[in-house]
């Protein structure tokens, strides 16, 4: 009961720290005010019995121990993260010059983690493959080697249009012509915890001695992270890849000896994919016997075809029992994407028969490049017996997951509304996301604190397709969820009339506030516009608000003129009564305006800009808003890119 108990107490402080992180990045444009209300104050005490002042020894934030400076920074800081998983670290140089420039203490606080960031944190780069390049390498690993937890390899050459950036590398014929000892520069680096191998190209003969060599010298390892293929559209297969995934095998054996016990990061975005049933259940079954605490298995995230995840290269065409052998073993999950995974109940049911307690993070899709033939071929008879009539759009059960995932707070749904057809080869229905789905999120996740329905189209969808079975029935068991505060849909939801008494918004201590954003940039005639205010959708807002008294309904149009407009920007909804004396109608900011400002939002649609507009404050009709500066554009993101390396010029 004690345990439970404090559970909850670090469970509702971790809410409370995380809703005033998310006040604070909001309502402030820069640090420095943050800053000030956070510097050194001098106590004043009475002392008992005597009417003499006695002044405290000044506290200071920079006297606390860098280790607890640097959980204050990432509270503090905007894109400050000290773990070294599951992203990569990059300090970000602008916001902590911001900090360094409170005081010369501060300065000499920031300095000491920058240091130890650069001492930690170490990059190869072989791109020439010149025995100098590789003399100066083996010198840094020399001199530094023995202080890095972090080691990122570099080989090759970038693409042409990676702009910096690449995701991965191409074959170089000068480096793969020398060779390297990979096996003595990684002895000298036995406390490494991360290996980033993600740009070396995939089919590099380095590959496979990096991962052999970490295997038998690095066995503290815990974030292991292999490349991508450069071509997605392009099958890997053959003895190369072979090689990779046999040295990766064995490493995972030898890291399961290691002194902190087994990875927690596993990057494999590419393996044989001319034999996919194999690969598969080679991946998992090992996955499953040497990496029992795995918390990120993200591969699949750097195999989306595109810029969403409905689509993805990485396919785990595995039979039912390997499926619940890596359920059954791998319960220490964090975050977990479905695309590579069957979209079939039977798979749907096992992942919710093993409980995983550190599941915070949970995407669903159905994968729009999988084939459902070739997995029925090679998936053996007694998983295709099981999946008969509920896999692909046939799946209806798709909320079993949710019963194995009682500490899930951030949910994703992506559905290509644009390709989304009612046709037979469809490769999942719309309404398995109904209310059975929805009903069983508020049943078993009482922590989710936002939820998601994406449309992952490439383009605009104009013509959307509802989801028929998700009511205000499921809405109204989700607004149950204590800790939920963040709905995102762009699908439609099948709404009935709920009059104001029985949706209990207007009668409860905490008023709500919805936005329903346009996320599109087309626009109506001003002719049809005007017949559209006048008959339809000035009475349909005035039946809403007889049947919701206390509801302040708002629309913020383009470009009104009396009746007529260009686009229906977004509708307000709200039951605070400070908010009852609002118009009906208003202007919001037209594209045009967007030029004008110089801040992270200029590229947004004018829907979500005029909702952030509605949440931070400012003016929506076209005033100046409160702060005038300009000093966060384009040239500080670029002088942050250049200087994020060495930021101070040391």
């Amino acid at each position: 009961m004690v345990e439970s108990q404090k559970h909850l107490a670090h469970r509702l402080l971790g809410t409370v720290l995380k809703l005033l992180h998310t006040a604070i990045l909001r309502c402030l444009f820069f640090l420095e005010p943050l800053l000030l209300l956070l510097q050194p104050i001098q106590l004043v005490l009475m002392a008992p019995g005597k009417g003499k002042r006695i002044k405290s020894p000044r506290a200071s934030l920079p006297s606390l121990p860098l280790s607890v400076f640097s959980l204050v920074m990432e509270f503090a800081v905007s894109d400050y993260d000290q773990p070294l998983l599951p992203r990569a670290r990059s300090p970000p140089g602008k916001y902590l010059r911001d900090v360094a420039l409170v005081s010369k203490s501060w300065l000499h606080s920031v300095q000491q983690l920058t240091t130890q960031y650069n001492r930690e944190t170490m990059a190869i780069r072989l791109k020439l493959g010149g025995k100098e390049e590789i003399k100066n390498i083996q010198q840094k690993v020399a001199l530094g080697g023995a202080a890095v937890r972090d080691l990122r390899v570099f080989i090759g050459k970038e693409e042409k249009y990676s702009f910096g950036t690449p995701d991965y590398t191409l074959l170089s014929t000068e480096t793969e012509r020398v060779n390297v000892d990979w096996d003595s520069m990684l002895m000298e680096m036995p406390g490494l915890r991360r290996l980033d191998l993600g740009l070396v190209p995939l089919e590099s003969k380095h590959l496979p001695k990096l991962v052999r060599a970490a295997g038998k010298h690095c066995l503290q390892l815990e974030i292991l992270v292999l490349p991508r293929k450069a071509k997605q559209k392009k099958t890997v297969k053959g003895k190369k890849i072979e090689v990779v995934m046999k040295e990766l095998y064995a490493a995972m054996g030898w890291f399961l000896k290691g002194g902190r016990g087994v990875l927690k990061q596993l990057t494999v975005p590419t393996r044989d994919e001319a034999k996919p049933h194999r690969s598969g259940t080679e991946f998992l079954e090992n996955v499953a016997k040497f990496c029992p605490s795995i918390e990120y298995l993200d591969g699949s995230e750097s195999a989306f075809d595109g810029c969403e995840g409905v689509r993805c290269e990485d396919k785990w065409m595995v039979s039912l029992e390997t499926w619940e052998k890596f359920n059954r073993a791998c319960t220490s999950l964090r975050e977990f994407h479905w695309a590579p995974v069957p979209f079939a109940d039977p798979f749907f049911r096992v992942f919710g028969e093993y409980p995983k307690p550190q599941l915070e993070n949970l995407s669903i899709t159905a994968n729009l490049l999988w084939s459902w033939k070739e997995y029925l071929q090679s998936c053996g008879d007694e998983t295709a017996a099981a999946i008969k009539d509920c896999y692909g759009k046939r799946a209806k059960h798709i909320a079993a997951v949710f019963s194995g995932c009682p500490e899930l707070t951030n949910l994703t749904v992506g559905i290509d509304l644009q390709d989304y057809t009612d046709s037979p080869t469809r490769h999942f229905k719309i309404d398995a996301f109904g209310d059975e789905f929805w009903g069983a999120v508020a049943a078993h996740c009482p922590l989710l604190e936002r939820f998601a329905i994406r449309n992952c189209a490439n383009f605009e969808v104009l013509s959307v397709s509802p989801i028929r079975t998700f009511t205000d029935a499921a809405l109204l068991s989700l607004a149950d969820l204590e800790y939920l505060y963040s709905i995102e849909t762009n699908a439609a939801v099948m709404c009935t009339e709920i009059s104001e008494e029985d949706f209990g918004a207007a009668a409860s201590s905490q008023k709500l506030d919805v936005y329903l954003s346009n996320p599109y940039h087309t626009k109506v005639s001003q002719q049809w516009s005007a017949v559209y205010m006048r008959e339809q959708l000035r009475p349909l807002m005035n039946r809403v608000k007889e049947v919701h008294p206390s509801l302040s309904l708002n629309a913020s149009v383009l470009n009104r003129s009396r009746d007529s407009f260009t686009k229906m920007d977004m509708f307000s909804l709200s039951w605070h009564p400070r908010n009852a004396d609002r118009d009906m109608f208003y202007n919001s900011v037209d594209d045009t305006d967007y030029g004008a400002f110089s801040d992270p939002s200029d590229h947004m649609p004018p829907g979500m800009q005029n909702l952030f507009n509605e949440l931070l404050g400012y003016n929506s009709q076209g005033g100046d808003s409160e702060s005038d500066s300009d000093e966060d554009g384009d040239g500080g993101y670029i002088d942050e890119i250049n200087q994020r390396d060495n930021f101070w010029g040391l």
